[in-house]
């Protein structure tokens, strides 16, 4: 289900899209407001037809955290995730331990705000001397792990610091 070009030359999401939108507000029991609000949080508008393609995986997420079983998106359309790349390295940490110390990061209130990809490297080049989380090793991805859960216990993120 892939976004169509309009008139304009925007793209513009499929029918198709659109009903399953309007499928999961009905399954939802939405009223007009709350799901204008969802919209407008998710995605910054507030009609499904002015929704860019690109946002259609966070909507997508909103809708299945509400308590929506179905899918705006096939297996084939959801973007790659971030490090996915990477594969196994020996000696490095694996993509899913480099996307989880982003999300922790970016999960602090107040440091990650304006520019949570900024702060992330800015984060890593000041207390690693790198630019890239690709770039940590096994070691210096247990000290930045550690760095980051005192960070959320300092900033009453988590409750305890377990470090």
């Amino acid at each position: 289900m892939q976004p169509r070009p309009d008139h304009s030359g925007k793209s513009r999401l499929s029918r198709a899209i659109l009903a399953k939108i309007h499928i999961a507000r009905k399954e939802l029991c939405l009223d007009e407001d709350e799901y204008r609000d969802i919209l407008q949080r998710i995605t910054g508008q507030r009609s499904a037809r002015d929704i860019a393609p690109d946002q259609l995986l966070a909507l997508q997420r909103e809708l299945r955290r509400l308590g929506w079983d179905g899918y705006l998106l096939r297996k084939d359309d959801l973007p790659p995730l971030k490090y996915s790349e990477l594969g196994h390295r020996p000696g490095r940490p694996t993509p899913a331990q480099l996307r989880m110390l982003e999300a922790r990061f970016k999960n602090i209130r107040g440091f990650a705000d304006t520019n949570p990809d900024g702060a992330f490297r800015a984060f890593l080049e000041k207390r690693f001397r790198i630019s890239d989380a690709r770039l940590l090793d096994d070691s210096s991805f247990e000290a930045a792990l550690t760095a980051v859960k005192r960070l959320e216990f300092d900033r009453g993120v988590k409750k305890e610091y377990a470090g």
